[in-house]
C-alpha cells in the first residue's frame, strides 16, 4: 500500500468550518425579534434559574447555616452575574446556521425577563431581587432572601 492512498482527502474548504458571524443590528425587526426572544429564554434557563435541587438544598440545609456574628440562621444569598468580556453576550444561532449576539445587560433591563425570575423563584418560596453594582457597570447581583 502506498502512502498516498492513507492520506485524507482535505478538499473542504474553510468556509465550511468557520460559523458565519451577523450582527445584530444588520437583521430585519422580525428576525431581532426572534433572535431576542431566543436570546431571552437561554440565558433565562443557563444563569439565571438555579437547579431546583439546588435550591432545595439550601431550604433544607437553612438551619444549619448559622451566621457566627448573630446567632441567627442565615436567609441571604447572593449570585453574582459577572458580564465582562465574553461574558457580556448572549451567543445565538440563526435558523440559517449564522450567528449573532444579544447584549445581555439588555436583558437584565427587560421588565418582563425581571418578572419571569421572580415568578420563577417565588413558585419555592424564594424572593429575588435582581440588581447592578452601583461601582462596576459589569457586575449585577441576585439577591435571595428565603421566606
Amino acid at each position: 500500500m502506498s502512502t498516498e492512498s492513507q492520506v485524507l482527502s482535505t478538499d473542504k474548504t474553510d468556509e465550511e468550518f468557520v460559523q458565519r458571524k451577523v450582527e445584530y443590528k444588520t437583521l430585519s425587526p422580525e428576525q431581532q425579534e426572534i433572535v431576542y426572544k431566543k436570546a431571552f429564554n437561554l440565558y433565562l434557563k443557563e444563569e439565571c434559574l438555579a437547579d431546583l435541587k439546588y435550591m432545595e438544598n439550601i431550604l433544607v440545609n437553612e438551619r444549619y447555616m448559622i451566621n457566627r456574628r448573630t446567632g441567627q440562621p442565615n436567609t441571604n444569598y447572593r449570585y453574582r452575574l459577572n458580564l465582562f468580556g465574553k461574558n457580556a453576550l448572549q451567543q445565538v444561532e440563526l435558523d440559517d446556521g449564522r450567528i449573532t449576539y444579544v447584549d445581555k445587560k439588555r436583558l437584565l433591563k427587560d421588565r418582563n425577563f425581571i418578572q419571569r425570575i421572580v415568578s420563577y423563584y417565588k413558585k419555592i418560596g424564594t424572593f429575588v431581587k435582581v440588581y447592578q453594582d452601583r461601582r462596576k457597570d459589569t457586575t449585577w447581583w441576585m439577591q435571595f432572601t428565603l421566606i
